[in-house]
């Protein structure tokens, strides 16, 4: 069996957060996809927008190879949410060698195929999935009796996390090697909580990965995962529901949120129902709202639609390399571009790629090649080379999202 983890055209719909990288990549209770997908002992290819094949081959190697022709194949929607029953699902589809199709109304999550099926093959096109469900061959295949979660929306990205985490960090402890310290409190390797730090693991587990700090006075609640290499710094107050990427630095109040790695949000200000994509840094006193002045459900603006997202509580969703300035204030239900710079009241969405100044009255496009002079000096920080491929994704993001910088009410200055 040949697993083919393949983009359908809605991955566009979970942008920001998917504009550098495939779905597989996105993090939900500490898992993400291309963790169940690591674990597999058979070959693996991701079927991805094309622009992103360098950033595949460098960061997941594994699945740059192409799938063979003529064999049994199993296809899996990238934006399958990576939690334990999910995993669980997987393993008995792919153990089955049972051909058959798992769908969510139309839309493909999951299928066993067999050799005389169609490839389902490169070059990456939006409608390519929907062709290939009509050929003949996958048409005549039965619809199997799975569930399988799925993203749709920027917003599913908070409420399956919280939903999750309690489930998926308990799968964790039961197939990881922890040592409990305190009363549901895990620590992997060389990890470290500091003495005076309080600890409530009434509401779920809390798992510190290897290497990873908790620096003193910090007051932290399950459930919650720290990431390999991060840190949690003094005086923090880090409530249920919270999942920290690894090489990752976090002050503050944080609540109900995923923060990718090597992202930081150091210093005091309020982060709650939030989503952070990978290298993004929050200036200090930088807050998000995630609750309206109304009490009301949070509407996300998405694609020139309103969404009702269901949730009374919804902070914003930022997209990777993306900074704020000191004192930065979100307001509710936000999507936040990736590589744009935040300064002063964000009272609407973001575009990719912008200096966002509108309560000082500017708003500007950031050029691609001042965004890699920014990634080369943070990437060093980290003791990280930037590549020419990092740069060339940068222009190529750029390139992507170029309608979508110009805002409802005016055109961004040049």
């Amino acid at each position: 069996m040949h697993i083919i983890v393949f983009e359908d055209a809605a991955i566009e719909q979970l942008e920001p957060i998917t504009l550098g990288r495939a779905g597989y990549s996105l993090q939900c209770g500490s898992f993400c996809l291309a963790d169940w997908l690591a674990r597999q002992n058979c070959g693996v290819t991701g079927s991805i927008r094309t622009f992103l094949k360098s950033w595949q081959a460098a960061e997941y190697p594994r699945l740059s190879s192409p799938a063979p022709s003529s064999a049994w194949r199993m296809l899996i929607n990238s934006r399958i949410v990576p939690c334990r029953t999910a995993f669980a699902t997987l393993d008995r589809l792919l153990r089955s060698n049972r051909p058959g199709i798992v769908r969510q109304g139309e839309t493909l999550l999951a299928a066993v195929v067999p050799p005389e099926a169609p490839d389902l093959m490169d070059p990456w096109e939006p409608g390519k999935v929907t062709e290939w469900l009509k050929t003949s061959v996958v048409a005549a295949l039965p619809t199997l009796d799975h569930h399988l979660p799925a993203f749709c929306y920027p917003h599913d990205l908070i409420s399956k996390h919280v939903e999750r985490i309690t489930d998926n960090l308990e799968h964790r402890i039961d197939t990881s090697t922890y040592r409990e310290v305190r009363d549901g409190v895990f620590l992997a390797g060389n990890a470290e909580i500091a003495e005076w730090t309080h600890t409530d693991s009434s509401q779920g587990p809390i798992v510190i990965d290897a290497a990873a700090s908790v620096r003193p006075f910090a007051c932290l609640r399950g459930p919650l995962y720290l990431g390999p290499m991060s840190i949690i710094n003094e005086h923090a107050s880090i409530k249920p529901g919270v999942a920290i990427g690894p090489m990752s630095k976090v002050g503050g109040e944080v609540e109900a949120t995923v923060i990718e790695g090597f992202s930081n949000k150091q210093h005091l200000g309020y982060l709650g129902h939030s989503y952070l994509g990978r290298w993004v840094n929050l200036g200090a006193g930088t807050s998000n709202s995630n609750l309206k002045n109304t009490y009301g459900t949070v509407r996300l603006d998405i694609n020139g639609r309103r969404v009702d997202t269901g949730l009374q509580f919804m902070g914003c969703i930022i997209g990777d390399y993306t900074k704020s300035a000191i004192n930065t204030a979100i307001f509710t239900g936000k999507l936040v571009g990736a590589c744009s710079m935040l300064y002063g009241y964000v009272t609407e969405n973001v575009p990719s790629f912008v200096n966002y100044a509108k309560s000082f009255g500017e708003i500007t496009e950031i050029p691609p090649e001042v965004m890699a002079q920014t990634q080369k000096r943070v990437f060093l920080r980290r003791g990280i080379e930037q590549q020419l491929w990092h740069v060339q994704l940068l222009r190529d993001m750029y390139e992507h999202v170029a309608d979508g910088r110009q805002l409802a009410d005016r055109p961004v200055a040049l």
